[in-house]
């Protein structure tokens, strides 16, 4: 059933659709028609172009003794016998059987009149090219625009071969790329210490136990401040008297020789330390002269 009909010429002229390019014998009308036609045929669906047709003009020799043909789905019809193409128009607009359903596309006062005398919907010639125009435009940046998509969603994706080549490059298996990036970077970095504590030569006893000593004296030289610091806050909140009171650990033997000492010499009063310093003067400076008497 057709529920597209269509003022050939009226819409042409609306238009302005070039001509088709054809052989240099036929008349520049025949390749604007069907200029026009190739032009319904891209716009239109396929089941709108099913149940299109388009009426023209029979004027000339273009079309002696052809009334009706087909191009490319769409239904032709030429006013052979009518005195043009509004009554033919008329004609087909009082024979068809659901006018509801119809729609007329026509500029021509005469052919909206027939159309709206049975109820049918009419829209003018250029409305509808405008409209037809602003679907065609739409459609076809919706399709630049999906290709776009799919040609950028084909440069992100990489194959399973190209997978594989990034993993031997990097050193990692395909079980670290399935796993988080934090446990793949944890792991990787674990493996290089590893690797350093393996390759690294091996270290003499006199290193170690030189490092173990230096590290002790560093504890008790970090202890010593500390304990200080602690008997300070004590002295400003009066709980000093409470503290434990700080001792200094007695001097080995070998300490006392080193400063030729002995633990009688520990034991004596202050006061015989500085008898034996004022008599290792005298004897380091030797016996006193006598001052002369002077001269008369």
């Amino acid at each position: 059933m057709i529920t597209l009909l269509i003022d050939g010429y009226n819409l042409l002229n609306a238009s302005g659709v070039e001509a088709a390019p054809g052989p240099r014998a036929m008349p520049e009308l025949d390749r604007a028609r069907y200029g026009l036609l190739d032009f319904l045929v891209t716009a239109l669906t396929p089941e709108e172009v099913s149940r299109t047709m388009i009426v023209f003009d029979a004027s000339g020799n273009c079309r002696r003794g052809q009334n009706e043909e087909r191009y490319r789905g769409l239904i032709v019809r030429f006013a052979q016998q009518y005195p043009d193409a509004d009554t033919l128009l008329e004609q087909l607009i009082a024979q068809h059987t659901s006018p509801k359903q119809l729609t007329v596309v026509s500029s021509d006062h005469r052919v909206q009149r027939a159309a709206h005398h049975r109820r049918a919907k009419f829209i003018d010639s250029e409305k509808w090219y405008a409209q037809l125009c602003r679907r065609l435009r739409a459609a076809r940046q919706a399709a630049k625009q999906e290709g776009t998509d799919v040609a950028r969603e084909g440069e992100d994706t990489l194959n399973a071969a190209e997978v594989s080549d990034w993993l031997r490059a990097f050193g990692l298996s395909p079980q670290d790329a399935a796993s988080p990036l934090s446990s793949a970077a944890g792991a990787t970095s674990a493996s290089k210490s590893n690797e350093g504590h393996r390759n690294a030569p091996p270290r003499a006893k006199d290193e170690t136990a030189l490092e173990a000593a230096s590290e002790e004296s560093s504890r008790s030289e970090l202890a010593a401040p500390q304990t200080a610091s602690k008997q300070e806050g004590l002295a400003g909140t009066g709980q000093l008297e409470d503290a434990p009171p700080l001792t200094c650990p007695a001097p080995r033997g070998a300490m006392l020789e080193d400063l030729g000492l002995s633990k009688e010499d520990l034991e004596k009063p202050i006061d015989a330390w500085d008898g034996d310093v004022a008599a290792d003067d005298r004897d380091s400076r030797g016996p006193r002269k006598r001052p002369r008497r002077p001269r008369r």
